[in-house]
């Protein structure tokens, strides 16, 4: 027995020395950085785009495979002037090795770091990422048998050891409605994610919307995540000055089930509409508007499957100001109930 276990420890040994070996020949001998020419003109084919990698392409091939690459700019969308559709400075992903022997994913770390997004619509309707996303045309697609539909999240095996986000900024520029809202400054951090164990999210940005004052946003909370379900708990959301505490969980990614418990200590909604209220002579004169008839989604709210408690503090809304709002809602099997709710 023992001359077994050594002959099995000496060809184990042996393996991972020629991975080891292995890996280091090819780390020498291989260049990524050849292939530039080749990945620029592959997106090109497949998107029309121009793409930079304006810094060395990186890799390591044992304990983990990973890839890291900087400078990378993809050009817009035509009709949407020079500005780059996005850029990253730096961008990296590093995989375990021996786990995809046995079909786990190990990922060690995922990181994007001073990421430019700019997304617009013109005129026209049209986004400037629609040539990106076109469907191939129905007579090129060849009839297929209808099949299940599986709503479960493909994250069994899945091992993430940390996520990091930084210096990101997202553009919206609707041309339709000459509205604009910015991401300023998106930083998010995660622990190791792993399935059906609790992750800590820190999350933060800041919301610009037109001339409006930006809103400074900071997320902290415990995220679970499995196949089937997805819980946030101890979530500490700040919203300016003002700060919403409880949990969610949804279930049954197929006919979902929403549970939540959240309390705001206070919130100023007049300060995000921006808008005051009107007069008894402003609405006098305005020129009345005929009610159009509203068709209600019947069979979606058949659907619904929610149990919730939604408390705040302080209040203030349309110029009227209230305390200890309480509000709770049961829905299931088409019948909705609202309360008991309470306010002063």
């Amino acid at each position: 027995m023992t001359k077994t276990l050594k002959i099995l420890g000496i060809t184990l040994a042996a393996i991972v020395g020629l991975l080891v070996v292995a890996a280091v020949t090819l780390a020498l001998v291989f260049d990524p950085n050849q292939y530039k020419d080749d990945i620029i003109r592959l997106v090109k084919d497949n998107t029309g785009r121009d793409l930079k990698i304006g810094k060395k392409i990186g890799w390591s091939f044992f304990p983990r495979l990973g890839i890291e690459a900087g400078g990378l700019e993809l050009s817009n969308a035509a009709g949407f002037g020079t500005q780059p559709f996005a850029k990253v400075d730096a961008a990296g992903v590093r995989v375990a090795v021996l786990p995809l022997l046995t079909g786990k994913i190990d990922i060690g770390v995922v990181y994007l770091h001073g990421v430019d997004l700019n997304l617009a619509r013109n005129a026209a309707g049209r986004s400037n990422w629609d040539d990106m996303v076109a469907a191939t045309p129905a007579e090129a697609k060849k009839p297929e048998p209808a099949a299940k539909t599986d709503s479960s999240l493909p994250i069994a095996g899945l091992s993430v050891g940390r996520l990091e986000v930084k210096r990101a900024n997202l553009v919206w520029h609707d041309l339709q409605s000459g509205s604009r809202m910015a991401v300023r400054n998106l930083e998010l951090a995660t622990s190791a994610f792993v399935a059906d164990k609790p992750m800590d999210l820190h999350l933060g940005f800041e919301l610009a919307r037109d001339k409006a004052a930006p809103i400074k946003v900071a997320l902290g909370s415990r995220l679970t995540a499995s196949a089937n379900a997805l819980k946030l708990a101890d979530v500490d959301l700040k919203l300016d000055d003002s700060r919403l505490r409880g949990g969610i969980e949804i279930r049954n990614f197929a006919r979902p089930a929403l549970h939540f418990d959240l309390a705001l200590d206070k919130i100023d909604i007049d300060r995000y509409l921006g808008a005051e209220p009107k007069t008894a002579t402003a609405a006098a004169t305005s020129t009345p508007v005929a009610a159009e008839p509203v068709e209600l989604p019947l069979s979606t709210l058949r659907a619904l499957d929610i149990q919730g408690k939604f408390g705040i503090g302080e209040l203030k809304a349309i110029g009227v100001r209230s305390k200890d709002v309480k509000i709770e809602i049961k829905a299931k099997d088409g019948l909705i109930a609202l309360g008991p709710s309470s306010a002063a």
